[in-house]
């Protein structure tokens, strides 16, 4: 049975900031809306093949080269104006509604509030500035220090490390069933954010779920 977690790591791209910023920058240049969703399973894709086979990449390249693919695919030329409209797009995601209810449910409890993010420090620490969050989190970790990207355990481990606690200690939350499966792997606990979303039958289970931010902090805030 788990026990409550010291520390909390937040995933932050589509874990806490909504990707519904990207549809108009995506439509503006050629794509659709729905487009959003196809384009960040390939931003993730190409940053977990470089994560499996080797090398790293910045996330803004990664993405620049998988909105590239995209355009090719639907029958659309490279433009370097749509990957700008696109990097400028994730700079200004907005929060989910309860992302600061959740953040403060889990302060007031004790439990310190982490960010662990795919992206680079400076911009995980201009979305949550930019969103009112900064006060509540206690640091912001990012896959820059080890040159690679969730789910290598690297990363895991890394934050690990810089909080200062037992892996056990340690939980990390997010909407994406891989990346609580590379926290468990990495010794740590899991919260899932389910958000309608079964949960893949080959993954080490999550400790805590929750259907949305807040419930999930309320439910790690039950544990003993």
């Amino acid at each position: 049975m788990p026990t409550r977690p010291q520390a909390v790591a937040f995933d932050i791209i589509d874990t806490v900031f909504r990707l519904d910023a990207l549809g108009p920058a995506l439509a503006a240049h050629g794509l659709a809306v729905p487009d959003v969703e196809t384009l960040y399973a390939a931003l993730l894709r190409d940053a977990m093949a470089l994560a499996s086979a080797g090398g790293f990449a910045p996330l803004p390249e990664i993405l620049g080269g998988a909105l590239d693919q995209l355009r090719v695919h639907r029958g659309l030329r490279p433009s370097a104006e749509a990957r700008e409209a696109v990097a400028g797009a994730m700079k200004e995601l907005e929060p989910f509604a309860d992302a600061g209810a959740a953040f403060r449910r889990l302060k007031d409890g004790g439990i310190a509030v982490h960010a662990l993010s795919n992206g680079a420090r400076s911009a995980t620490e201009a979305l949550l500035a930019r969103a009112g969050f900064a006060e509540l989190f206690t640091a912001v970790h990012s896959v820059e220090g080890a040159k690679t990207y969730k789910p290598h355990p690297a990363i895991y481990r890394a934050a690990i490390a810089a909080i200062g606690l037992a892996p056990q200690e340690v939980m990390l939350v997010a909407t994406h069933a891989w990346d609580c499966h590379g926290a468990k792997r990495a010794g740590m606990t899991a919260g899932f954010v389910r958000r309608g979303q079964d949960w893949p039958k080959a993954f080490d289970r999550p400790d805590v779920t929750g259907e949305d931010l807040l419930d999930t902090a309320e439910a790690i805030l039950r544990l003993a």
